[in-house]
């Protein structure tokens, strides 16, 4: 058979802003004077609330961020104006690092979120992409930093683990089925879910996970509600630009080439090169992809950061690193 060569980038079909968390190392107002200093959007501030298409970086108070688990204090989020553009993703790089040269740092319990636009995706659509998450979530896992706490991102494997017992990647989910793994029973879903004074009130409840589909959830159900979102809360915080611009376009294209793409037969764990190939990073079936330089620094930094993560003595993923390292020696050819 012959193979097709096409030429893949990034597109830009949704909405998208992130959300950085801090530690208190530099107050509130040090964090907003150092965007205003270099962004061109402007910076607002509050003591918490919810972000919602914003124009403007928010500056706001999360009880989350403290250095411990009993440290109340928390420290800082900032949430990202709605980005649209290539420059975008590239400029919330940029922002990152003006704070970090501020003195901004970050804990274990620091998280960077995503937020994606969903309103062209289906119940279907999104039931796929989890599908494809939990294939690919034990690769994903060695992406983030070992001291990453899961508290406030519960991988998706462990809910479907709990609810469906070990064997449960060897069973086929219909896309609406897994989507409702991932919901609250009927009995909780007036549950308010955001506290406007203090921030995220449970953390046991179905907004802490890897990917949240809450928001989407309740805009499906409530067209008055303006946030339809996906979330990913998996990566741990990080004020370096390159990790940011990674994620973004890592995450934005995971969702383009899932949102096409057919229900899996089953959520067995795959290999690296799959799971590529599940991001939107690798070559299809019978199909060759030339990547333009965006999606290859993509697939190049995704390799570089799970081979240097994959380096600590702890780790006992051998394999894994080897196939990492083969990936990127045919990528750098």
């Amino acid at each position: 058979m012959e193979q097709i060569i096409r030429y893949k980038t990034l597109k830009f079909r949704r909405r998208f802003g992130i959300e950085i968390e801090i530690n208190k190392s530099i107050p509130k107002a040090s964090v907003i004077q150092a965007i205003k200093n270099y962004s061109n959007h402007d910076v607002h501030s509050f003591s918490w609330g919810k972000s919602i298409n914003n124009k403007l970086w928010h500056v706001k108070h999360d009880i989350t961020c403290g250095e411990d688990e009993e440290d109340m204090n928390g420290g800082w989020e900032i949430a990202s104006f709605v980005g649209s553009r290539p420059q975008d993703i590239i400029h919330m790089g940029e922002v990152a690092t003006v704070i970090k040269e501020a003195g901004a740092k970050v804990n274990r319990f620091c998280g960077l979120h995503i937020h994606a636009e969903a309103n062209d995706l289906t119940p279907f659509n999104v039931g796929v992409m989890l599908a494809y998450w939990i294939k690919i979530e034990h690769v994903m896992r060695n992406l983030v930093a070992m001291y990453r706490s899961f508290e406030h991102c519960e991988p998706l494997c462990n809910v479907m683990r709990d609810s469906e017992g070990a064997r449960f990647r060897y069973r086929f989910y219909s896309p609406e089925k897994l989507y409702e793994y991932f919901l609250p029973c009927e009995d909780e879903e007036e549950v308010e879910y955001e506290d406007e004074e203090t921030g995220p009130a449970d953390p046991m409840d179905f907004r802490y996970r890897a990917i949240n589909v809450i928001n989407y959830y309740l805009a499906s159900k409530d067209r008055r509600r303006k946030r339809k979102t996906i979330e990913l809360r998996f990566p741990e915080s990080t004020l370096n630009a390159d990790d940011i611009i990674g994620w973004l376009r890592l995450y934005l294209n995971f969702i383009e080439y899932t949102k096409t793409a057919k229900m899996p037969s089953d959520l067995r764990a795959c290999d690296i090169r799959t799971a590529m190939t599940y991001l939107g990073l690798g070559h299809d079936n019978g199909e060759f992809y030339l990547f333009g330089p965006s999606l290859n620094k993509t697939r190049i930094w995704f390799l570089q950061k799970l081979i240097k993560n994959l380096e600590h003595p702890s780790i006992k993923q051998k394999v894994m690193k080897a196939e990492a390292e083969k990936l990127l020696r045919e990528i750098k050819i």
